[in-house]
């Protein structure tokens, strides 16, 4: 399966889904608790903590379908940082995409969402690295170049999320929108508390 045409057909499901739903801009301030395993012998240990404010945008629409197959959500969820879209701590989320693959489009579904009349949950079972899909589920931020060895430098590159860890509660107002984030990177290294508030 190819990655290209994976990516490049959930981009373009991001952006029709955006034109048919209903968008809140806002900001999301999120702290990061950031650990490595450069301690005596690669022992896991604490860095540092920050806390930093980016400006979103979040998308309620239809569950995506491939046309044969609908996400089973109550409704299609993304959250896209404003801006540089790799800037540090910048987390994306989407609940399912349409994937393009030579037998014709897929659902990738990625979080499993449930609703009441004005509160939402829901937990990420699937993160798409299986498909070969970073994005849109990722936490950007600095990785050093060498392993422990800062001096070398450093990249910045898009983080898988925990599957199972990684959890969202949302409350929908008259014109706004809330959700509190918590969860981690695949291999522990960021761990995230987001909280966003938005307006239509």
């Amino acid at each position: 399966m190819s990655r290209v045409a994976l990516t490049s057909l959930l981009l373009l499901s991001i952006a029709t889904s955006l034109m048919a739903s209903d968008r809140y801009r806002g900001e999301m301030k999120i702290t990061v608790s950031y650990y490595d395993f450069c301690q005596g012998f690669g022992d896991f240990r604490y860095v540092g903590r920050r806390t930093y404010r980016i400006p979103v945008a979040v998308s309620i629409g239809s569950p995506s379908t491939d046309g044969t197959i609908t996400e089973s959500n109550p409704f299609n969820l993304y959250i896209q940082p404003l801006g540089n879209p790799m800037a540090e701590a910048g987390l994306s989320l989407m609940s399912a995409g349409i994937a393009q693959t030579y037998r014709g489009p897929v659902l990738l579904q990625f979080w499993r969402l449930s609703k009441t009349f004005t509160s939402f949950k829901g937990q990420l079972v699937k993160n798409g690295t299986e498909e070969g899909v970073g994005a849109p589920n990722v936490f950007p931020s600095a990785e050093l170049m060498v392993p422990c060895r800062q001096e070398m430098g450093v990249w910045q590159q898009p983080h898988a999320l925990a599957v199972g860890q990684t959890t969202l509660r949302g409350d929908f107002g008259w014109n706004s929108i809330s959700i509190r984030i918590t969860g981690k990177t695949k291999d522990s290294t960021r761990r995230f508390d987001a909280s966003i508030e938005a307006e239509k």
